[in-house]
């Protein structure tokens, strides 16, 4: 049988272990194990197992995992989110989908201190679902703005999802961070765009709040002050060129940790951010080695080079190879979490885009953009689980409601990062 034949049959048994309900870890290194015995030996699957996850899980640059992951972790455990919830609504509590856009707002600065969306949810979740509520906001409207900005913390910087993309693809880690900005900012944007036509149509799914004078306004700022610096000083350094992404990761870890200090957050609620940290991480790292062992599989059977070969002799243009893997990230969303998705799909469709030139940091964004769409995409929207878990008393069936009117927005944000890649690579472009 042809090697890349017994890739095919790999990746058809890693499906089906998948769908058995085995942990994708675990699903990984048992296709993997067996397509290199198939491919190669026994002793070559053997030697692999034991070679290849720790040769991996050696590169220094992976030490930002739990550093960023351990900001976002005390950043949300310091209740940090409330003070900015707080600000923005006072900000943008008066227009029209006010509390909504301040909620958006929110989860966008509170991305800036995390790099999972999940975490978003958990943060800005509960403070500001409490004020939508009692403001009479429509359950659809608040639950859906709390799940889609939410999103946003995969794609405003710091983000593990991108940072296990720039591992996989050989691209600056800093580079891909500072070029999440400004589709973020677009993003949120588009959301909150999205809110005011909903408010304006249906105004009474999102009454205006109360008037704020000016001064009262400037005051509510003071609260954002430290999560401010701190997040000027992780992207800051890393655009300057001052600190490595490794080392912006423990500037930001290490920030994070002052303000929980300032704060007199007590000790048993840093060290519940330190094991969620050792959690997450392991997690990650886990299913990192599961992927690289199957990938090494891929490797051995040439499927890989066999489909970059066909692509090749199709004729396709650039763009459109682009167009066709987006849209197959589209249906592995709705089944697999961002990290798993990256892991399996990069191994596969890099090689073949790298042959044809794509710029490696535009479709990193573009990726990352159909992450957040994954995220709330049925039947496993991982986002709005978790808007569930802070809301229980309203239905799956709205809050899919309320979330899936927002890729509205998503399809337009996407499409203008696709035809504009600047948008994308200008501040990369301008870094030391």
């Amino acid at each position: 049988m042809e090697p890349s034949v017994i890739g095919l049959l790999g990746l058809a048994g890693l499906v089906a272990l998948l769908l058995l309900g085995i942990p994708i870890a675990f699903s990984l290194l048992i296709a993997g194990f067996v397509g290199l015995m198939s491919v190669s030996s026994f002793n070559t699957a053997l030697n692999a197992i034991a070679l290849v996850p720790y040769s991996n899980l050696l590169a220094y640059v992976l030490i930002t995992v739990p550093m960023f992951v351990l900001m976002g972790n005390l950043a949300h455990h310091a209740a940090i989110s409330s003070e900015i919830y707080d600000a923005f609504q006072k900000l943008f509590g008066r227009f029209p989908g006010g509390l909504a856009c301040a909620t958006m707002g929110g989860s966008a600065v509170f991305a800036a201190t995390t790099g999972s969306s999940m975490a978003c949810v958990a943060a800005m979740g509960p403070v500001s679902m409490r004020q939508m509520e009692r403001h009479g906001y429509s359950p659809r409207l608040a639950t859906g703005t709390i799940a889609v900005g939410g999103t946003l913390g995969i794609l405003i910087p710091p983000s593990v999802p991108m940072l296990i993309y720039a591992v996989a693809t050989d691209q600056s880690i800093a580079a891909l961070f500072i070029a999440g900005i400004l589709p973020g900012l677009l993003s949120a944007a588009a959301y909150m765009t999205l809110i005011v036509s909903w408010a304006l149509r249906r105004p009474q799914d999102a009454p205006r709040g109360a008037a704020v004078d000016w001064r009262e306004k400037l005051r509510s700022l003071k609260g954002i002050w430290g999560v401010s610096v701190l997040v000027l000083l992780v992207i800051g350094s890393m655009y300057s060129g001052i600190a490595t992404p490794t080392e912006a990761g423990a500037i930001g870890a290490f920030g994070a940790l002052l303000i929980v200090w300032l704060r007199n957050v007590p000790l048993a609620v840093q060290w519940a951010a330190v094991l969620d940290t050792a959690k997450t991480s392991g997690m990650i790292f886990l299913i990192f080695v599961g992927t690289t062992y199957f990938g090494t599989f891929l490797t051995y059977s040439n499927l890989p080079s066999a489909i970059t070969e066909a692509l090749q002799a199709l004729n396709l243009t650039g763009p459109s190879l682009v167009i066709m893997c987006l849209v197959i990230l589209v249906p592995m969303g709705m089944f697999l979490d961002a990290i798993s998705i990256l892991l399996l799909c990069l191994p596969i469709m890099w090689p073949a885009l790298k042959s044809f030139g794509i710029d490696g940091i535009w479709f990193g964004i573009l990726v990352t953009k159909m992450l957040e769409v994954g995220q709330i995409t049925p039947p496993v929207a991982m986002n709005v689980y978790m808007m569930k878990t802070v809301a229980p008393h309203v239905s799956l069936r709205d809050i899919y409601a309320g979330s899936l009117i927002f890729l509205a927005a998503d399809m337009v944000t996407i499409t203008l990062l696709f035809l504009f890649p600047w948008i994308s690579t200008w501040l990369p472009s301008l870094m030391s």
